[in-house]
């Protein structure tokens, strides 16, 4: 009989080189250009093996997306202050480290959608705080605001990426609320 937790180790692990491997060919082309064969060829895995844990490449693009999105409800659940920094800084953190990931999901090769999905959790999270925060009465000006927050937030992560993560994700957060406190707060 198969040792339960050595089997669930077995399955982290194959997942894990199926993930890498996935990072890997984001990096390069787009996923609609990724076959289950050339990424399993890279894993040195045969197809069968993926089949057991994924669909198809969409399958286990969605799977990675649903991780990042219960671990972000998690971060927005424990978010009870009213300082943007309270959430940037957490933010910052998991993106830090889960670079590799969520760079690509969000970035040019990945799920277009994704980050669309992500900036409408954090509003659910984020609207009637940051809305008395900024003191804006109008739901359609905190529109306005809250979309220039989270665009310049992706730009953010974008450039941080570029730069390979040469800030760390404390004094980023520090400087993004800095931003946001006197640009937004003092207007």
């Amino acid at each position: 009989m198969v040792n339960k937790s050595s089997n669930n180790r077995s399955v982290r692990k194959t997942k894990k080189i199926l993930t890498n491997n996935l990072i890997t060919l984001l990096k390069k082309k787009p996923i609609n250009q990724i076959s289950v064969k050339e990424l399993t060829d890279l894993c040195d895995l045969n197809r069968g093996t993926f089949y057991l844990h994924y669909k198809d490449i969409y399958d286990m693009i969605e799977c990675l997306e649903n991780e990042i999105i219960e671990d972000l409800h998690k971060i927005l659940n424990d978010y009870k202050l009213n300082r943007p920094l309270d959430l940037l800084d957490p933010l910052f953190s998991y993106i830090y480290e889960n670079r590799d990931l969520t760079m690509v999901l969000i970035g040019e090769h990945g799920d277009i959608s994704f980050s669309s999905k992500l900036i409408e959790i954090v509003k659910i999270y984020c609207f009637d705080t940051w809305k008395k925060e900024f003191k804006i009465n109008d739901d359609e000006i905190y529109e306005i605001y809250f979309k220039f927050i989270t665009s310049g937030f992706l730009g953010v992560c974008d450039m941080w990426y570029n730069s390979s993560f040469n800030i760390q994700p404390h004094k980023l957060a520090i400087l993004v609320d800095e931003i946001i406190s006197s640009g937004i707060l003092n207007s």
